[in-house]
């Protein structure tokens, strides 16, 4: 399964990696749970560009999360990011995160509101704070193993008078789905602006979630 998700990624980068930017993602995510409610969560991410060939983002995060009912959790995260969007010049992030997330099932679908205030804080560009919201489906598994679509959406807004300068919307697969490991793979249409302008990206990715 993991050989004909990764051999589909590659076909979809080929077709559309000439016509406009295309990025491939890469998340690992390792969660732990502490008690019956407390949740701590670490994880890194990748972000390359095929036209540029170099790493656009890398981050790590770490989250703690408090899920008093099966509907809801919410929590505080940080995250450092390096980024690099023009001239090979690494921007340093420190963001500091407080979300939210709403999920409730109607038969054997599943709807998720995630809700988070970020305070982004940068070397070389200015400060601000930004309210990211994220809607998403999930359909019934297929089989025991696995094998659920699933599709989201989300969008950014940055709160220092700019608005929303980021959407995404994505459609997706878990591929895989244990107890204790998952593996998803997905398509992302992402549509970013910059200087006035928006620009569309292609993206690819593929998550691998343990538990412990």
């Amino acid at each position: 399964m993991s050989r004909l998700v990764l051999f589909i990624l590659l076909f979809v980068c080929f077709q559309v990696s000439a016509q406009r930017k295309f990025e491939i993602w890469n998340k690992n995510q390792l969660t732990n749970k502490i008690n019956e409610r407390i949740l701590v969560k670490v994880a890194q991410k990748v972000q390359y560009a095929t036209k540029s060939s170099n790493l656009d983002v890398a981050y790590g995060e770490a989250y703690v999360g408090d899920r008093p009912r099966n509907w809801l959790e919410y929590g505080i995260g940080f995250r450092l990011a390096k980024i690099q969007p023009v001239n090979n010049v690494w921007i340093t992030e420190n963001r500091t995160m407080f979300y939210a997330n709403l999920s409730q099932p109607v038969k054997d679908f599943k709807f998720t509101l995630s809700n988070r205030i970020e305070y982004r804080a940068f070397e070389q560009l200015e400060d601000h704070f930004r309210y990211r919201q994220s809607l998403k489906l999930q359909c019934p598994k297929l089989v025991s193993w696995g094998l659920q679509f699933y599709t989201s959406e989300e969008s950014y807004i940055k709160l220092n008078g700019a608005g929303t300068h980021l959407w995404r919307l994505y459609g997706g697969l878990d591929a895989y789905s244990r107890k204790n490991f998952k593996l998803s793979a997905y398509y992302g249409l992402q549509k970013s602006k910059l200087i006035g302008h928006w620009i569309d990206s292609d993206i690819m990715g593929i998550n691998l979630s343990f538990s412990i």
